[in-house]
Formats: structure tokens, C-alpha cells, sequence
């Protein structure tokens, strides 16, 4: 059996093999972090695309003249399925706004999205679905506030 000493190593040697491996260890955590922040990144991305792949099949069935000032929602011959689209627009919404306090989103993305719900309250076609809506919904109080604060032209700080 063949005995290996390694008393007649110069400590510097020692050393220097301790530094390349550690070395090779901080390489390989810096590849890892970098590689972390790709899959982050491309989850971002996918969120951002799935949501609004959802608000454009929402767009589409709603009626052509949503956008009105003159738009009436009750008495519409078209009214119960404007509201099942108003209704999965609100849904979509209350996800958004949930991701956006539970800190899941970015700024960016909020910014976006808020901005996009900020006009779309803003219309007399949503503010009346949302009357009707509201009174039926389990989206709570909060929500319903940061809805009506937006349909006011007012801004609530990044909620």
C-alpha cells in the first residue's frame, strides 16, 4: 500500500490549490445566479404574455360600442353576454391587483396593467358593469375601492 506525505508541501501550494477551487466553486454560483435570473426573467415574461392573451379574449366579446360615452348596459338586447364578459374582465383585474399586493409582479408590469384598468374605469360602459357587478362579487372591499378610486380619476400610491 503506497503512502502519500504531504508534510513536505510547501504551505504556499496549499494555498494556491485552496484559491483555484474556491475560485471554480464562485464561477460555478455565479453561473447558477445568472442562470436563475434568465428562468425569473422568462417566468415574467410568460405571466405578462398569459394575462394578456386573457384580456384580449376579453376584449373580443365585448360589444363594438363598449368605448361610448353614450354606452347604456341595461336594456341591451346583448346584455347577458356583455356582462359575462365584464364579469371575466373584473375577475382578470382582481388577479392582477392580488399578484401586484402579494408583491408577485414588478413595477413595470403594474404600471401597465393599472394604467389599462385606470381607462377602461374611466368609461361609462365598465363603471356601470362594475355597479352591478360589485353588489354580487366576493373581490372584497379593497378591491372595490381601488376600482372606484381609479373610475374617480384618482390614483391610489402604487396598490
Amino acid at each position: 500500500m503506497m503512502c502519500i506525505n504531504l508534510g513536505g508541501v510547501p504551505d504556499w501550494i496549499t494555498a494556491i490549490a485552496s484559491t483555484v477551487g474556491l475560485g471554480f466553486v464562485f464561477w460555478q454560483l455565479l453561473g447558477l445566479n445568472q442562470q436563475t435570473k434568465l428562468q425569473i426573467q422568462q417566468m415574467k415574461l410568460q405571466t405578462y404574455s398569459d394575462y394578456t392573451r386573457r384580456y384580449e379574449a376579453i376584449v373580443t366579446r365585448l360589444p363594438e360600442d363598449v368605448n361610448s360615452d353614450s354606452f347604456v348596459l341595461i336594456g341591451r338586447c346583448d346584455y347577458d353576454p356583455t356582462m359575462r364578459a365584464m364579469r371575466s374582465y373584473f375577475d382578470l383585474c382582481f388577479e392582477e391587483w392580488d399578484l401586484r399586493k402579494k408583491e408577485l409582479i414588478d413595477d413595470t408590469f403594474w404600471s401597465t396593467w393599472k394604467g389599462g384598468i385606470k381607462t377602461a374605469m374611466s368609461k361609462p360602459a365598465f363603471k356601470q358593469a362594475w355597479e352591478i357587478t360589485k353588489s354580487s362579487s366576493g373581490f372584497g372591499n379593497d378591491f372595490a375601492t381601488f376600482l372606484e378610486t381609479l373610475s374617480d380619476g384618482n390614483d391610489l400610491p402604487n396598490k
